[in-house]
């Protein structure tokens, strides 16, 4: 049983070699709190929070996050201690920290999202939908959204940017390709008539001598740059440089 003037920071971490750091938090029993936290993944109530979102994922691949120490504190102190690690670990941290509240509360606030910008969207008000904020879009559309598609990053946009993504690919893919253009060794001689399970075809000429039948998109994408010339060379220096330090 620990001193009741005894106060940990703690760190809820990825379960993989980097040790993320996804969650800070203050308990007087870390082993006690780890498996609350564990528990509340299935509470109502927790359920649309990032953390229990992310406890949920971890759970569904059978792994559970890991538990760090971040400093020994006390009554008084632990406020600041856990404000600045939240503070640090929001700073550093190459993923999302899944706290809510700034820390340093005795019972966890609700974090107040208005005027955050998540992507093109910035959040005006609360939802009169419970769990839900109002979000204006840089397109000058409005949605409501749960804030834990926002914190972790599943949302940016009303959906204009998908649209826009989508739209691009959609021109590009229908331009022709057109005679001489270069992909990699490949030069460009015709569009081929005929398609090959429904892909358009082009031929090509490789600046080994060799033509062939590419489809567009493993063009485009560059899948394909060469008649498998190019493959072969490597290959061939590959095994040069093997025999070489043999």
């Amino acid at each position: 049983m620990q001193s009741a003037e005894t106060a940990y920071i703690y760190a809820l971490c990825e379960p993989d070699h980097r040790r993320t750091v996804r969650y800070v938090g203050k308990s007087i029993d870390p082993d006690a709190r780890y498996l609350s936290h564990i528990d509340s993944a299935d509470k109502a109530k927790e359920a649309k929070l990032p953390k229990a979102r992310w406890l949920k994922k971890l759970r569904s691949k059978g792994l559970s996050p890991t538990i760090e120490i971040l400093e020994l504190c006390n009554e008084d102190t632990w406020r600041a201690a856990e404000k600045a690690w939240i503070a640090y670990f929001r700073d550093i941290s190459d993923k999302e920290l899944l706290n809510v509240s700034d820390g340093g509360e005795l019972i966890c606030r609700r974090r107040n999202y208005i005027g955050e910008r998540f992507g093109r969207l910035t959040v005006v008000s609360y939802s009169e939908a419970p769990g839900l904020v109002d979000c204006v879009c840089t397109c000058g559309a409005a949605i409501s959204i749960d804030p834990g598609r926002l914190v972790s990053r599943n949302t940016s946009s009303c959906g204009c940017l998908r649209r826009e993504v989508t739209s691009r690919r959609a021109r590009k893919a229908h331009v022709p390709i057109q005679k001489g253009e270069r992909f990699g060794r490949l030069t460009v001689v015709r569009r081929c008539r005929k398609r090959s399970g429904g892909h358009i075809q082009y031929e090509v000429l490789c600046d080994c001598g060799n033509t062939k039948r590419v489809a567009a998109s493993d063009l485009r994408n560059g899948k394909v740059v060469s008649c498998k010339c190019f493959h072969k060379e490597r290959i061939s220096e590959l095994m040069r440089e093997v025999r070489r330090r043999a």
